[in-house]
């Protein structure tokens, strides 16, 4: 019984939106298929101008953010994230792996995670 009373909740509870921010277009897709498979609702942008767009027409309430992105940096984007949605969970994924870097994005971006490349999904 409270087996399939957890099934059931499980199945009605609401999917978890993710955004990943990606310039890397295979990168992007092969996370995007893996979190989808997982029961993740996953959408993927290549830029934080992408991002923004996608922002004001759907909620998102998780962002995996590249730090080497074309315009707008990634810890740039990240800091501005956690200013307007602070409740939002942000995860950075980069190849940057130097102390500093995990650091500033921790301290200045805000992050919640800092994942190194390559990553294992």
């Amino acid at each position: 019984m409270k087996t399939q009373l957890a099934a059931q909740l499980v199945a009605q509870r609401p999917s978890l939106r993710v955004a990943i921010v990606e310039d890397d277009r295979l990168l992007r897709q092969e996370i995007e298929l893996h979190l989808t498979a997982n029961d993740f609702s996953v959408v993927g942008v290549s830029s934080a101008a992408a991002l923004d767009d996608l922002t004001q027409s759907e909620p998102i309430d998780l962002f995996i953010i590249d730090l080497n992105l074309p315009g707008e940096g990634g810890l740039s984007l990240c800091k501005r994230l956690r200013e307007s949605l602070p409740n939002a969970g942000i995860v950075i994924m980069t190849a940057r792996v130097a102390l500093h870097d995990r650091l500033a994005g921790y301290s200045h971006g805000g992050a919640d995670f800092y994942l190194t490349k390559p990553i294992s999904p």
